[in-house]
């Protein structure tokens, strides 16, 4: 069984380069991912936070 750097040992440098963009863009697409849904989560506490203030409770 080969290892992935045995594989990119026999790939040529512009395969070699296509390989990390991919891996590159991939890592990029997850962090941008993560980030969305943080967003998403503080926007809904926000949202429930003001909801339930105007039911006068507070969420701690």
């Amino acid at each position: 069984m080969h290892s992935s750097n045995d594989y990119t040992a026999t790939l040529d440098s512009k395969g070699r380069r296509k390989l990390q963009d991919e891996r590159r863009m991939r890592y990029r697409r997850a962090i941008e991912l993560y980030a969305e849904q943080r967003r998403l989560q503080a926007e809904l506490v926000d949202d429930l936070d003001e909801l339930l203030a105007g039911h006068g409770r507070r969420v701690a």
